[in-house]
């Protein structure tokens, strides 16, 4: 019942109203279908077009249905639009998210006080009072923005190469890695106002626009700042009241966001995907400044641990003292233990490989997780060809496989440094405004 409701002509359509809207849904409830928000968006959205347009415009609405609707959202695109996505305890679908995104947009759904349960209501009222040429207007927008969406919001193909340039994909990737999509409708609402271009190349507002928000989002990230207000100020930024620019100054001003909280956070991050991601982006970096022939790579390493979590047995302070991290300066004292554990969570401590590390040497010896034990079993030295990595081979190689606090103090450093130089906060640029456009 529900696939016929998707895919067969629109005048399956006419019968959503009064008592047979109900019908059918208690028909699909009583079967243990789920009728998606986007399915009852489009009934009430298409419903509307045919009672104003009247018997002589059901032929030009058909057509309109499968042009712009049917065309983009079924067939070959369907398993991309309906693929399940966790929210949290909430699974929805690609072209709910979509319809999402659009209301914000659009102005008609307001994070700050709508759920995603209020989606469909928040779609009937904005529809209710809208005249036909308006509703036709409204459907080839949402055409627009699929495409748009469909171009920006990528499936997790681990085959696609991302490149530093790419700044589109470095801020989805990097807002992923980040665990938020609250500014999807912002970053939505870039990409189709610069399609309006029509010039078929990305602008440098947007460009920068989209990297403002990737850096405002990792900066909340690594400074360990709230995110809680990510809802309002979005909606803010899209409705042109605020900018990306104007908030990150405020809470520069009120002392949140600073490089010094950058260089304390990246000396204590405990998830693996905030880690990942910034050493990712790093080393295209480096790769796109570098005479080097491979300038893309996939989003498939791993993170490695070079002091790993787990290094009670083959790390321990009676083989390897705990030194302090800045001087180098062996310590005796009580707690030397935790001062190792800290030093696990260092960026310094972390590098990416091309695959995981066989568990049998994860926590050995430095030796051994570079060299590999011999046994088919290889080391970091023979899974990675990233740059970072390399780096971190030579080193241990020229200092007899020394790794303790101070070094990877001395790397977290270096890292730090190159981190505040792409995403720091330091005089603040030309503000950029939703539209893409700057302002003095």
């Amino acid at each position: 019942m529900l696939r016929l409701l998707k895919t067969t002509s629109i005048w399956s359509y006419r019968f959503f109203n009064g008592a047979r809207e109900q019908a059918i849904f208690d028909t699909i409830n009583s079967a243990g279908v789920r009728f998606t928000a986007a399915d009852t968006i489009k009934n009430l959205l298409f419903q509307r077009v045919i009672d104003l347009a009247g018997e002589d415009g059901h032929a030009e609405i058909e057509k309109m249905y499968d042009d712009y609707w049917d065309a983009i959202f079924n067939g070959e695109a369907q398993d991309y639009w309906y693929q399940i996505h966790s929210q949290g305890r909430i699974n929805r679908i690609t072209l709910e998210m979509l319809l999402h995104c659009v209301a914000v947009v659009e102005g008609f759904y307001d994070p700050n006080r709508h759920s995603a349960s209020d989606l469909s209501d928040c779609y009937k009222q904005f529809i209710c009072d809208k005249p036909l040429s308006d509703l036709k207007a409204f459907i080839h927008r949402i055409a627009k923005y699929a495409k748009c969406y469909r171009e920006s919001f990528r499936d997790e193909d681990a085959g696609h190469l991302y490149g530093f340039s790419d700044v589109r994909d470095r801020t989805l990737n990097i807002l992923r890695a980040c665990d938020t999509s609250t500014f999807d409708p912002l970053v939505l609402k870039l990409v189709y106002d610069n399609s309006q271009l029509d010039n078929g190349f990305e602008s440098e507002g947007l460009m920068q626009s989209l990297d403002r928000i990737a850096k405002y989002v990792l900066l909340h990230v690594v400074c360990e700042e709230s995110t809680k207000n990510f809802n309002k100020e979005c909606a803010m930024v899209i409705s042109g009241a605020k900018s990306i620019d104007e908030y990150l100054s405020e809470k520069m001003a009120e002392g949140k966001i600073n490089n010094e909280n950058v260089r304390v956070g990246l000396r204590r991050i405990k998830h693996n995907r905030i880690a990942r991601c910034i050493l990712f982006w790093l080393e295209l970096r480096r790769r796109a400044c570098n005479p080097v022939d491979i300038k893309k790579l996939p989003d498939t390493m791993s993170l490695e641990h070079l002091m790993p979590q787990k290094w009670q047995e083959f790390w321990p302070v009676s083989l390897l003292p705990v030194v302090d991290a800045e001087t180098g300066a062996q310590l005796d004292r009580s707690d030397v233990a935790e001062l190792r554990t800290k030093a696990v969570y260092e960026i310094g401590n972390m590098a990416l490989v091309n695959q995981k590390l066989n568990t049998s040497i994860r926590n050995h010896t430095m030796r051994e997780k570079v060299l590999g034990n011999g046994n088919n079993k290889p080391g970091i030295g023979a899974l990675s060809d990233m740059l970072y990595t390399k780096d971190v081979v030579t080193l241990v190689n020229e200092n007899n496989y020394l790794w303790n606090e101070k070094t990877i103090r001395d790397r977290t450093n270096e890292l730090t440094e190159e981190f505040l130089s792409v995403w720091g906060v330091g005089d603040m640029p030309q503000t950029v405004s939703s539209q893409g456009s700057q302002t003095p």
